[in-house]
């Protein structure tokens, strides 16, 4: 149960990470990175929100394997771009 619990904490943080960055992208006029952020966090929201349903079935988790290697490929593009 707690593993879940921080797991929610976790990635509802990504997904408000990619949000506040999609629209501090989108002031800057920076549509490429503006929409990268947006799509990560609607897609991994997604991703998580199945999963959390308890689906479960190999298409979900896939999905949501796939939505993790997204979401730390847009953390890396941001760092790489913000040069941290």
């Amino acid at each position: 149960m707690g593993t879940l619990v921080a797991g929610t904490i976790g990635f509802s943080g990504l997904i408000a990470a990619c949000l506040v960055i999609a629209a501090h992208y989108r002031s800057l006029g920076r549509r490429t990175y503006a929409r990268l952020s947006l799509v990560t966090g609607i897609l991994f929201f997604a991703a998580f929100a199945g999963l959390s349903a308890g689906a479960g079935s190999r298409p979900t988790i896939i999905a949501f394997d796939i939505a993790v290697v997204l979401g730390w490929s847009w953390l890396t593009a941001v760092c790489v771009d913000k040069r941290v």
